[in-house]
């Protein structure tokens, strides 16, 4: 019987965070554990680009809100993902993240490597958790390594080219 019963999962909308949601889920599955995988939004009004129509702040964000979930459920459907408990997280990180995933009561927090959460820095990390009085454990994946599908080579190629 595991430690860690409930696991939550910091990903990235990209090809680096489906191998993190990925790995997390079978993590979690081989530990028979309840998992939430999470994307966060820190959107900030006033950055928005110049093309009409116009939207409000509140409509901006709940559009990008609903994307997001969308592009969630998309990367859920690629993996095969059932029976996780998927969040949404807006606002500041880290410490939005910390303060869902401790009222979410996770005891193992899943970062990969590649997150620029603040969380994925090994000690540092861990310290940052305790400091903000969190007792939950920081388990970052390697996601360094990962080769780009084919449309990160196509950008790749084709950015030389411009």
């Amino acid at each position: 019987m595991s430690y860690y019963r409930k696991h939550f999962a910091i990903v990235e909308l990209n090809e680096k965070g489906v191998l993190t949601a990925r790995q997390a889920w079978k993590l979690a599955s081989s530990l028979h554990a309840e998992l939430a995988i999470s994307v966060v939004v820190d959107y900030t009004p006033g950055w928005e680009s110049g093309y009409a129509p116009f939207l409000t702040p509140r409509q901006m964000k709940a559009a990008i809100m609903k994307d997001v979930s969308k592009r969630l459920d998309a990367m859920f459907e690629e993996i095969g993902i059932t029976g996780v408990e998927q969040i949404i997280i807006e606002g500041p990180v880290p410490r939005s993240i910390l303060e869902i995933a401790g009222s979410w009561g996770a005891d193992l927090l899943v970062v990969g490597s590649n997150a620029s959460y603040g969380l994925n820095q090994g000690v540092s990390g861990i310290s940052a958790l305790r400091m903000h009085g969190f007792s939950m454990d920081l388990l970052t994946l390697n996601t360094a390594n990962v080769e780009p599908g084919w449309r990160g080579r196509l950008v790749h190629a084709l950015s030389g080219v411009f």
